[in-house]
């Protein structure tokens, strides 16, 4: 009898011993340990690596939207899902409101990288032509001094982009009056 070829003893990725199987309104997804510490800690590494039920049976099951959760599994995966295109927003969902919904998921599933990316204010309008620049600030990166490349901070606390027609809208000043500084 001849041996058994080396790979037929690997059980499928299903049934391995790393896989994770979320139903989401029924659709079924697979998730490696990878997946689930991508953005950890969150529901996943928490739900899994706990001794709920869940965690015996590597199985969870969510009432959530599939498709928005498919984005996920691509984060969860290492990709960069932003800018969402219009094909990746649900049937019957425009894309600021899929944007919206995403945040909420991410959000809820405790994916605080995910919400962080999506909550940061992105401008779509390409405003290049008037002579205004098209990237945006984030207030924490203000408050840490760690500006963009190519950002500066003015002697009254604005923010510029040399050579660009930018419009402060935070002072150093306004942001001690909130206590952010």
């Amino acid at each position: 009898m001849d041996a058994p070829h080396p790979s037929s003893s690997i059980p499928p990725a299903h049934e391995s011993n790393n896989a994770y199987t979320i139903l989401v309104r029924g659709e079924q997804f697979q998730l490696s340990r990878n997946q689930i510490d991508f953005d950890s800690p969150n529901f996943f590494s928490t739900c899994f690596s706990s001794g709920f039920t869940e965690s015996a049976k590597r199985t969870v099951t969510l009432d959530r939207n599939p498709a928005l959760f498919a984005l996920i599994v691509e984060y969860l995966s290492g990709y960069p899902i932003l800018p969402l295109s219009a094909q990746a927003a649900p049937p019957l969902m425009s894309l600021a409101m899929a944007r919206r919904c995403l945040l909420a998921d991410a959000q809820f599933y405790g994916l605080q990288k995910l919400a962080a990316l999506l909550a940061t204010s992105t401008l779509n309008l390409d405003t290049r032509w008037m002579g205004y620049d098209t990237q945006a600030v984030d207030v924490r990166d203000l408050v840490k001094h760690t500006l963009p490349p190519g950002i500066i901070q003015q002697p009254d606390g604005s923010v510029v982009k040399p050579g660009s027609l930018w419009w402060p809208l935070l002072t150093t000043s306004l942001l001690r009056s909130y206590a952010l500084v």
